[in-house]
This record gives structure tokens, C-alpha cells and sequence, in this order.
């Protein structure tokens, strides 16, 4: 359960996070750190474990994971929803294996 809550804190701190810290395209994996570290909570090692592990998905851009860090969903006939499903189990994973 304590896994289950610190997603979903996880996906909501990257997203409003993201937003108000202006992570985008462009944006470090530094920044990443920061906003995982402020908004969800997590201490350094876990961030810098979370970051790692999204920066390291192979099929995903930096650009990719930097975009759809500001964003919750996506509709199904988008061209990028399968790279947003991509990322958003990235993520799941990341959180489960760093916190």
C-alpha cells in the first residue's frame, strides 16, 4: 500500500511539480531530482534512483520524459500514447524498485 501512495504522489508531484518549476523540453535530469526531492517527498537517493531509472528507459528521449512529466493523461488516438504508456511504466517501475 505504502508503494500504491508514494506513485501516486509521484505522478502528481512530476505533473504539478513540473508544471510550476518549468520542466520541459530542455530541462535536466537535475531538475527532475529537485522536484522529486520538494513536491513528492522522496530523499535524494530515492529522486536521484527515480530519475536514473526514467533517463535509462530504453525508447524514451529525454525530451520525452521531460514532456510528459507535466502531464497526467493522454488521449488514446494521440500519436505519443503508446511513448506515454511507455513512460508511465517507467515510472511505476522506477517507484518500485527506488522506494
Amino acid at each position: 500500500m505504502r508503494v500504491t501512495a508514494r506513485l501516486s504522489s509521484l505522478l502528481l508531484a512530476l505533473s504539478l511539480g513540473a508544471t510550476a518549476c518549468g520542466l520541459g523540453n530542455g530541462a535536466s535530469r537535475e531538475s527532475l531530482v529537485d522536484i522529486l526531492i520538494v513536491e513528492a517527498k522522496l530523499t535524494p537517493a530515492e529522486a536521484d534512483c527515480v530519475a536514473n531509472a526514467l533517463y535509462a528507459t530504453p525508447g524514451l528521449t529525454a525530451d520525452e520524459i521531460n514532456s510528459f512529466s507535466v502531464i497526467d493523461e493522454m488521449e488514446p488516438d494521440d500519436e505519443r500514447a503508446g511513448k506515454f504508456a511507455l513512460y508511465q511504466a517507467a515510472v511505476d517501475t522506477a517507484v518500485r524498485t527506488c522506494v
